[in-house]
């Protein structure tokens, strides 16, 4: 799932929804994080824009 609203009632309850549906979904997650937008209008990657931040871990699932 991407642009995930993570621990909100909105997020658990769409991965609820969808499984209940029977759509077979992926364990990763990406967060909605306004970060991944700004570095894009930027052209660089969330590695480039913050190498010691914190934003960049949730780009680390592969």
């Amino acid at each position: 799932m991407s642009r995930m609203l993570p621990r909100t009632v909105l997020g658990t309850a769409m991965r609820s929804n969808l499984t209940a549906a029977g759509i077979e979904l992926l364990e990763a997650v990406i967060c909605n994080r306004v970060a991944f937008a700004e570095v894009l209008s930027q052209g660089l990657t969330i590695y480039e824009w913050a190498p010691d931040g914190h934003t960049d871990h949730h780009m680390d699932f592969a």
